[in-house]
């Protein structure tokens, strides 16, 4: 009975007493508290439950200044960026498509039947992006399957022959799905745990090939980006990107877009138009 009433109190407090910045209109900051037995600071927000007083951890409201387009260098960025997150979906999609991130830093472990020198360099190429010290993502390597929550796995098994029609054998060995795939494992709030990209190395005419549709493939699938012929040709996101040797620019900034906060509920195309909104004020 105690605890019911409590946990009463709280969500009546919660509701009701705090302050509540713009932003918690659109998505509620969740808040975490603490037990003290003695009274430390009166500014302080907390409830007293009998004896104790619960005090707030943090109460903290969403920073929106990453979707503040003056701060990057295409003025239409955020357009650009939501055709890509949300899949050109719109409120009146029967089927809401809804922003997914990686919510803990991203290990990965490689096959060691792929090419020596296309793991060197597809491991070159993502460690770099450390190196722009992009808020809440981090990529790293391991050699111990048990220590990845993301593996790029070989299979003799022939992937996307049959469910994808070709114009013809060109564009067949071209496309980025022939041969290859990825699968992101997903909580109830839209957040990764695991992943795994399958690729197989028969299927691609060299290791140029290959090494471009790992990189385009997981690129991809750090926010379940969708890839097309619209984007600049800078971008891995290009459908007939070429084998890049560094990251460009707008890859980057789509990233700093996407992580810039790990959001606490789902963040559908409508939520996150508000929130491009609120951003301007």
């Amino acid at each position: 009975m105690t605890k019911t009433f409590i946990a009463l109190i709280i969500t009546s407090f919660i509701n009701s007493s705090f302050s509540q910045n713009n932003t918690d209109d659109i998505i509620p900051y969740k808040r975490s508290f603490s037990i003290k037995k003695n009274e430390l600071d009166k500014n302080e927000e907390k409830i007293l439950i009998d004896n104790d007083t619960l005090y707030v951890n943090q109460s903290l409201h969403y920073n929106l200044s990453h979707l503040n387009s003056g701060s990057y260098s295409r003025e239409k960025i955020l357009t650009l960026y939501r055709s890509l997150v949300f899949h050109n979906s719109n409120e009146k999609t029967k089927n809401a498509v809804y922003l997914k991130q990686w919510n803990d830093d991203i290990t990965i472990c490689i096959d060691k039947k792929l090419p020596k020198q296309v793991i060197k360099d597809f491991k070159t190429f993502f460690s770099d992006i450390n190196k722009y010290n992009i808020d809440n993502l981090n990529i790293s390597f391991t050699n111990n399957i048990e220590k990845a929550n993301f593996y790029i796995k070989t299979t003799s098994k022939i992937i996307n022959e049959e469910d994808y029609k070709f114009d013809s054998e060109e564009v067949k060995d071209k496309s980025l799905l022939y041969g290859a795939t990825y699968d992101l494992t997903t909580d109830k709030n839209n957040k990764f745990y695991n992943g795994i990209l399958l690729v197989n190395p028969s299927q691609s005419n060299s290791e140029s090939r290959l090494l471009r549709q790992l990189k385009q493939l997981f690129y991809s699938s750090l926010g379940n980006f969708c890839i097309n012929s619209y984007i600049d040709e800078s971008s891995l996101l290009y459908k007939n990107c070429t084998n890049l040797k560094t990251i460009s620019q707008l890859d980057i900034d789509l990233l700093r877009i996407h992580y810039g906060i790990i959001y606490d509920q789902k963040i559908s195309r409508g939520i996150f138009k508000k929130l491009i909104k609120q951003s301007k004020k």
